[in-house]
């Protein structure tokens, strides 16, 4: 598993080791203990699986004060991904990054608590 950090501090870009043969690829989408050992200390309560039509555009995501983080994975086709940092008393407050995650290459987007 690779991880790669955002311009936010906070988010980080997760590529899970693919095993690809013949008949296709298996991979983790989550492992406790794997992504325990990379920081990513959160515990999963619900998981939710969600369909969009092309060029759809959902709401703002955030949790107050009941906080969660999110483990974004695409099954199929792609997202445009927008981060703002709302936190009123963040060093990066009203900075924002974005990038594009696309079911090809098989990266997660992992948003912590609070973020």
């Amino acid at each position: 598993m690779q991880i790669k950090k955002l311009s936010l501090p906070g988010p980080l870009i997760i590529k899970p080791k693919v095993f690809s043969d013949k008949r296709g690829f298996l991979y983790d989408m989550w492992s406790l203990h794997t992504y325990f050992k990379s920081g990513i200390k959160s515990k999963f309560v619900e998981v939710i699986h969600s369909y969009s039509k092309k060029n759809t555009l959902r709401g703002i995501h955030f949790q107050y004060p009941n906080l969660q983080g999110k483990l974004i994975t695409i099954l199929n086709g792609k997202i445009y991904e927008v981060i703002v940092d709302i936190r009123k008393n963040s060093p990066t407050f009203a900075k924002w990054c974005s990038i594009i995650i696309d079911s090809k290459n098989k990266e997660q987007l992992w948003i912590p608590e609070g973020s």
